[in-house]
């Protein structure tokens, strides 16, 4: 089922160029090595497409011809979501292909590891994968196998859309099983593609919808113990609502409609998928901002923009220190009082009126008196001409 030459890898180099150095992935339809290009002398990633073991010699061949076909196709690609191809060659009967090496994790392997991914971060991944399949879409290519294992996020904040091994050219003759099979992974794949149809546009466009429905909701479309229980259920049965998409949910529900004529197009998921990202990234700011009834800061200064972008949560944020500017100005102990009597600053001082300072009057916690006729004085020792009620310069 493997080709011969994986078995003395280390001893030789493969078309006099790439030296295989060790396994970093496999799947059904193939497995990627690390290597080194000693012409260029960097590392990159080279796939041995493996051929399923029940094809005839003639199915085997016309799917060699075939993978080396859509191979070139690809290359044609260039795009940032698109993992880039160097070269294909032929080796030993059998097509290797030479692909560039990324420091990556899977979508798959992140959800194994770490549960579903927040809807902000699914929105910005589900543009990303569209921008690439929109890029191979306008090539007359379907990709016809997106799924959370081929989509890479790579370290340096890239995310990835990989492995065309099964990708067709919309023009070519895409039968390249015995009858009756079905190319690619029962729980992405689209209803159109088990009746017999060979699929389109709208086919990637399900996948999408499924891979990102996987990514938030944490479970398949159609979770069936087998392929064949999960072929069922995509036949006869209606998608799930999602429970956990949030902003994200109309475009789940217009990607994962059965019926590929009623499917949403490109053009209409990318403005759904901006508009849950911007809802996304609201609320995440919302969440992060503190509650006004629980601060002694009136005006408190605003929040920093969320650098996190909705990766962890908002309990999570700290609301940044009180500004200078924005701190109760500080108050002598002692202020004079109308009524020329010291006293003594208590709790009616700035700190419990939130860093407003206090009128003299609302200082003494006593109600202000209006001042006496006369003069500034109150009456207790106030002019003997004031209490007469004439003015000092009259006569007497």
């Amino acid at each position: 089922m493997y080709s011969s030459a994986v078995h003395d890898s280390a001893k030789k180099l493969l078309a006099y160029r790439y030296q295989l150095l060790d396994v970093i992935g496999q799947g059904g339809q193939g497995r990627v090595w690390r290597a080194r290009d000693e012409y260029l002398q960097r590392f990159v990633a080279v796939k041995e497409l493996l051929a399923p073991a029940h094809l005839s010699d003639e199915e085997r061949k016309a799917t060699r011809e075939r993978s080396l076909r859509e191979a070139r196709a690809v290359a044609q690609l260039s795009h940032p979501n698109v993992i880039q191809l160097y070269d294909v060659i032929p080796h030993e009967g059998e097509p290797w292909i030479v692909m560039e090496l990324v420091r990556a994790r899977s979508l798959h392997q992140v959800l194994a590891s770490d549960g579903p991914i927040p809807v902000q971060r699914a929105a910005d991944i589900g543009l990303a994968l569209l921008g690439a399949l929109r890029a191979a879409h306008q090539a007359g290519i379907l990709h016809r196998d997106v799924k959370p294992a081929n989509v890479l996020l790579a370290d340096d904040g890239r995310v990835l859309l990989t492995d065309f091994g099964l990708a067709t050219h919309q023009s070519a003759d895409s039968t390249v099983t015995r009858t009756g099979m079905v190319v690619g992974s029962p729980a992405y794949l689209a209803p159109e593609r088990v009746d017999g149809d060979r699929g389109g546009p709208a086919a990637d466009l399900w996948a999408l919808g499924a891979t990102l429905f996987t990514a938030v909701e944490g479970r398949l479309v159609f979770d069936r113990p087998s392929p064949a229980a999960t072929i069922a259920a995509l036949v006869t049965e209606q998608p799930p609502r999602p429970t956990r998409a949030g902003a994200l949910t109309p475009v789940l529900e217009g990607l994962l409609r059965k019926d590929p004529d009623r499917r949403i197009g490109a053009e209409q998921a990318e403005s759904l998928l901006r508009t849950a990202l911007d809802t996304a990234r609201h609320d995440s700011r919302r969440a992060a901002q503190p509650n006004a009834l629980e601060t002694t800061v009136p005006n408190p200064a605003p929040l920093p923009p969320d650098s996190s972008e909705g990766d962890g949560p908002a309990a999570e944020v700290a609301v940044p220190d009180v500004p200078s500017w924005a701190a109760p100005t500080p108050q002598p102990a002692s202020l004079p009082s109308p009524t020329g009597e010291p006293h003594t600053a208590d709790e009616t001082g700035p700190a419990a009126t939130g860093g407003v300072p206090p009128t003299p009057s609302e200082s003494t916690g006593r109600a202000r008196r209006p001042p006496a006729t006369g003069g500034a004085r109150g009456s207790r020792g106030a002019d003997p001409a004031a209490r007469s009620g004439r003015r000092r310069d009259d006569p007497a």
